[in-house]
């Protein structure tokens, strides 16, 4: 009896659900990642990388640039060690949160590739993160794929504040 009234006393406080975090509606996970707080510049920086594709061609040596600027990105921005790195692929290990858990933090987990296609190579960006139901961490992760592939293309890296680890 005394377990039941515990429970019912903890539920109706709220004191059950003290080491959860609530879990935003689209709507205001749209306004944590892409405006809140942010400058008009880094709105603009944000809007043009929309356009910009995660699959894309380069030269050899293009390519060559491009593959030491991802492996430093990698290095410095993912919020999980690298697993892999060699000439043809950049991966970190990856770690998913039981579904529904709401983490403090969406540990950024990277996949780049680039393979030789007749006389240009073919790179290709995946991301993952540690929660990928929780809205906020889908939306760094696709934010952190266009700004990579952005940085390999332009060696231009003008916000990396914006890149969730």
């Amino acid at each position: 009896m005394r377990l039941l009234f515990l429970t019912f006393l903890l539920a109706s406080t709220g004191c059950s659900q003290a080491t959860f975090y609530r879990r935003p509606t689209a709507d205001e996970s749209q306004t944590l990642i892409w405006e809140n707080d942010l400058t008009l510049a880094q709105q603009t920086y944000l809007l043009k990388l929309r356009t910009e594709p995660t699959d894309f061609d380069m030269d050899p040596q293009a390519a060559e640039d491009a593959w030491e600027r991802a492996n430093a990105f990698v290095d410095m921005y993912g919020g999980m060690r690298i697993r892999n790195a060699n000439a043809f692929e950049i991966k970190t290990f990856t770690s998913v949160a039981p579904a529904g858990f709401v983490p403090k933090d969406c540990s950024a987990a990277y996949l780049v590739t680039r393979e030789p296609e007749g006389e240009r190579y073919r790179f290709s960006i995946r991301t993952a993160v540690s929660a990928p139901d929780w809205v906020p961490c889908e939306l760094g992760r696709q934010r952190n794929a266009l700004i990579l592939a952005q940085y390999l293309r332009t060696g231009d890296l003008p916000h990396p504040e914006l890149i969730q680890r």
